[in-house]
């Protein structure tokens, strides 16, 4: 009954933005909507675990400081290509949570964040490439222990 009411609510929904009722667009939107309610559908069910639940909402938590940090190295960023000081390194970092959520977060929020690329995963192993002014400078292995601290913590 829940998924037919999701389903339901959600074709609706999808009419309302689109106001188009052309038969094409009403048998795209339902497709869609279902294969959306579908999938969705397992994050809602009794067989999903509290664990799990707790750490998305551990991710969402986190979309804050990630994006404090993907602010903050914007203007770093800016400052180290304007200063034309530029070094361009590659670092491996071996993550210590065993959640293979928390890595992927981790990965795409150092990918997202301005001077800095994650260009391997195997593991508890990631490969990030980042710009920096000072040879030898290991503050990409202390910027991501910090976010797996902070991710930890929620």
């Amino acid at each position: 009954m829940k998924l037919l009411r999701r389903l339901v609510t959600y074709y609706l929904i999808w009419i309302a933005l689109t106001l188009d009722f052309s038969s094409f667009n009403l048998i795209i939107g339902f497709i869609g909507v279902l294969l959306t309610v579908l999938i969705i559908n397992r994050f809602f069910t009794d067989e999903f675990s509290r664990r799990k639940r707790y750490k998305i909402s551990s991710v969402i938590m986190f979309a804050p400081y990630a994006l404090f940090i993907i602010l903050k190295s914007s203007i770093d960023t800016l400052r180290l290509i304007l200063s034309g000081d530029t070094v361009v390194k590659y670092q491996k970092v071996i993550l210590k949570t065993d959640s293979m959520l928390y890595q992927n977060v981790i990965a795409n929020t150092i990918t997202l964040t301005p001077g800095t690329m994650t260009v391997s995963k195997e593991g508890k192993r990631i490969g990030v490439y980042y710009l920096t002014r000072q040879i030898g400078d290991n503050k990409v292995d202390k910027s991501i222990k910090k976010m797996e601290r902070k991710l930890r913590r929620k």
